[in-house]
């Protein structure tokens, strides 16, 4: 990450050098090395109880409010050394960095460097930019998507900080701005679908699957699931959302995170390849190529999760394992009472059961792998980062750069 750091840094500063030191262009350049430098600081308080400072207290029964409000003061007065307080710009940053309603402050950072990215960096001179060459704005995004890699944010956020930092110059209500949150939105339900797609029941506490019910059965409960869980999502007094979402869920559907999939394929090509003078985001071709490998991806995990699904662990096998544990433990007391007697036989006996049929629950378990893991945390994750990115978003795009 360290270097990782520096590189991003240098290429910025050189990239921006030819630019008087008070225009709008080499002031976004300082920020963004500014950011850089922020993102190490508050990373280290986002993965530890208190960042390493000798100052700061975290007590068991603070709240998550407390706790955050606890390390964002400490954070303000580590980020003297970086930022300049009596710059207002400067001070206005931290101060919508350590907002309260900023969860994943590294998270800010980085959709901070893309929005001065596709906003100032890749903007033309004639309108004021630094014009920089698209293989070089696709650079820098790549180096932003590899710190997101180190924060573990995963492919979908950072998929959403692309295309929203993209968009950003559009109106709120463009065809443009809307095609963007639509492809955030479709980013955070692909998550949701997957989680019923890959497992029997979804994690949903509400949802009862029966061996009696037939596919298309089981394919409308987990619909009525996934309605209500969408709910977080899509605002369903939007005709345009419902309408999405009641396509999503029709039964003629049988593979929805391929659907979602396809939905963000189509806005790339439909919307954001469009000509600007066609209402579209006129994306250059290296920006629509990079939205469609992230798609690719997500087609590859989507893949490689049906696979480990679909691919059964033979009948036979679990079952001959499962008779032989119950023999094995009933005939033991027999072999064990000869040597520790009826008070020790009884004990010994249970113990060893214990552990036996808890290494095949064990097994069991491991055959399904979706159904032991908590998907439903990264569902909430994924949700997290995305809404935080759609939330920051208006207000990251109309930051002042001089």
């Amino acid at each position: 990450m360290v270097n990782e750091g520096r590189a991003l840094s240098s290429r910025i500063m050189s990239l921006v050098g030819s630019h008087p030191a008070d225009s709008e262009v080499a002031l976004a350049g300082v920020h963004a090395v500014k950011c850089v430098m922020t993102f190490s600081h508050v990373l280290k308080y986002h993965v530890t109880t208190d960042g390493h400072c000798p100052d700061l207290t975290i007590r068991l029964s603070m709240t998550d409010a407390e706790v955050n409000q606890a390390k964002g003061e400490a954070i303000r007065q580590e980020l003297k050394t970086v930022w300049d307080y009596s710059n207002p710009t400067e001070l206005a940053f931290v101060g919508r960095l350590l907002a309260p309603g900023v969860a994943n402050r590294p998270l800010h950072v980085l959709q901070e460097i893309s929005e001065i990215n596709a906003q100032t960096l890749m903007k033309p001179k004639e309108e004021g930019g630094a014009g920089l060459a698209p293989h070089h704005s696709d650079a820098i995004f790549r180096s932003i998507t590899r710190f997101q890699d180190v924060l573990g944010l995963g492919l979908g956020r950072a998929l959403s900080s692309r295309i929203m930092a993209l968009v950003g110059s559009h109106p709120a209500d463009s065809e443009v701005a809307l095609a963007g949150v639509h492809a955030v939105k479709c980013v955070m339900t692909f998550s949701h679908v997957l989680k019923y797609h890959v497992t029997t029941d979804g994690h949903c506490p509400d949802l009862t699957i029966r061996l009696s019910m037939t596919d298309a059965e089981v394919n409308q409960a987990k619909g009525e699931a996934i309605r209500q869980e969408l709910k977080t999502v899509w605002d369903y007094n939007n005709p345009t959302e419902l309408a999405f979402v009641d396509r999503l869920l029709a039964p003629g559907v049988a593979n929805r995170p391929l659907h979602v999939l396809q939905e963000i394929s189509e806005i790339n090509a439909q919307t954001l390849m469009k000509p600007k003078e066609e209402g579209g985001a006129g994306l250059a071709p290296h920006h629509s190529d990079a939205i469609f490998r992230s798609i690719t991806r997500f087609q590859d995990v989507l893949g490689a999760c049906e696979r480990l699904y679909k691919t059964p662990i033979y009948t036979g096998a679990t079952r001959f394992t499962s008779r032989c544990v119950f023999i094995w433990t009933n005939l033991m007391p027999l072999a064990l009472y000869p040597i520790m007697g009826p008070v020790a036989t009884l004990p010994g006996s249970l113990i060893v059961s214990v552990f036996m049929f808890g290494l095949e629950d064990i097994g069991a378990r491991i055959e399904q792998p979706f159904g032991a893991q908590p998907l439903w945390q990264y569902c909430d994750g994924i949700d997290a980062g995305c809404k935080q990115t759609l939330a920051q978003h208006e207000l990251l795009k109309q930051i002042p750069r001089h």
